[in-house]
């Protein structure tokens, strides 16, 4: 784009400038016409025509100066902006994958952090269900505490009869014991 911006302005440049002398060269010869009116010798006219020429020369060779150092710079500019343009080219591409993978992490950080959420849900479920049978047992171990207690009371009770039984069966055994001898003494025949 630089490159056509500076050829045309070249050629409009070139225009001018071959435009400039001969207006210019018209203008002074105007002047001078008007002021001599007809004194002007043909030799006055050729040597302001001389003097007109070197200027335009003059004028020519500072415009092919200034030419050939546009060119010179275009043609350093040229491969700079071709240089310029394809680092461009470069950093867009690589701001773009800085980009993709900026999405990809953020998805990634997302994915996991609805997982970590996920997991502290389950987690908390899961302490919520192992309080509640943590809780069922504490009833059940209560209940079976106090089962074991009325059962121990029960027990006592029964071992209570038990020592009455048997000490009501060694009473007895005691007075069988002592009841058969007299009973063997009265059956056997006296000597």
């Amino acid at each position: 784009m630089l490159a056509e911006f500076v050829m045309d302005s070249r050629k409009k440049d070139k225009l001018l400038c071959s435009q400039l002398p001969v207006a210019d060269f018209l203008q002074s010869f105007m002047v001078n016409e008007d002021t001599a009116q007809g004194l002007a010798s043909e030799d006055t006219s050729r040597k302001m025509a001389a003097e007109a020429k070197e200027q335009w020369k003059e004028l020519k060779a500072t415009y092919q100066e200034h030419v050939e150092a546009i060119t010179s710079g275009l043609k350093q500019a040229l491969p700079l902006m071709e240089e310029a343009r394809l680092k461009q080219a470069k950093l867009q591409g690589a701001l773009e994958q800085l980009q993709a993978k900026k999405q990809v992490a953020m998805e990634t950080q997302r994915a996991a952090q609805q997982q970590w959420q996920l997991q502290q849900e389950m987690h908390v479920q899961h302490v919520a269900e192992i309080r509640d049978r943590q809780r069922e047992t504490q009833q059940e171990v209560e209940r079976l505490y106090q089962d074991l207690g009325s059962l121990m009371s029960q027990a006592e009770q029964e071992r209570d009869k038990l020592h009455r039984h048997q000490a009501f069966l060694q009473l007895l055994c005691n007075l069988q014991n002592q009841m058969l001898p007299e009973a063997e003494a009265e059956r056997q025949p006296p000597q």
